[in-house]
C-alpha cells in the first residue's frame, strides 16, 4: 500500500536560528532509521540527542549539494557531493521525513549514559569542525549516512546504562 503524504509547498520561508544548549543537560541519544517507501532494506541513519529541558537535536550525515544540483545515486557513487552533518530540531527533521516525504521512521532508544551521550555529541562536533577544514566526499559505498556516524558510536559503546 502506498502511503499518502503532504506535498512540499514551494512558498515556504527558510528561517535559521541560533540556539544555546548546555551539554551538562544532555541526557539521551537515540538511533533513528528512516526508510523510503518500498525499500525496507535501505534506510537513512540519524541520531537524536535529548536534553533534560525537553529540547532535542537531531543529527544526520548528508550530501551537500550546490543550489540546483540534482541528487542521484550515480553521483553519490562518484564523489560528486561533500559530506556534511546537520544539526536541527527533531520535530523539523522527522516531520520532513514522515509528513512531507512519506517515509517510515523507526526510533531506537539507546542505553547510553548521559556522560556517553555527551562524549558522542562532542566527538561529532569535533568531526564537524574537521570537515570544515578538510572536506570529505560523500560516497554511497564508503562514506555515507551510516558509515559516517558509526565510528562515533564505537567510541562510546562500552558505556551504557544499567
Amino acid at each position: 500500500m502506498k502511503s499518502s503524504f503532504i506535498q512540499l509547498r514551494p512558498d515556504f520561508d527558510v528561517r535559521d536560528d541560533t540556539r544555546t544548549y548546555d551539554l551538562r543537560e544532555l541526557d539521551t541519544v537515540d538511533l533513528v532509521i528512516s526508510r523510503w517507501d518500498g525499500m525496507q532494506a535501505v534506510g537513512h541513519t540519524l541520531l537524536t540527542f535529548g536534553f533534560r529541558d525537553g529540547r532535542d537535536l537531531t543529527l544526520p550525515a548528508e550530501t551537500r549539494r550546490e543550489e540546483g544540483e540534482p541528487q542521484t545515486g550515480l553521483r553519490g557513487i562518484f564523489n560528486q557531493y561533500e559530506l556534511i552533518y546537520i544539526l536541527a530540531d527533531e520535530r523539523d527533521l522527522l516531520r520532513l521525513r514522515t509528513q512531507y516525504r512519506g517515509e517510515e521512521v523507526s526510533l531506537y532508544p539507546t542505553t547510553s549514559t548521559p556522560e556517553a551521550a555527551r562524549r558522542l555529541f562532542v566527538d561529532i562536533l569535533e568531526r564537524i569542525n574537521e570537515l570544515h577544514e578538510n572536506p570529505v566526499f560523500y560516497n554511497i559505498s564508503t562514506e555515507n549516512c551510516t558509515s559516517a556516524l558509526y565510528p562515533h558510536g564505537r567510541k562510546i559503546r562500552s558505556v551504557t546504562r544499567s
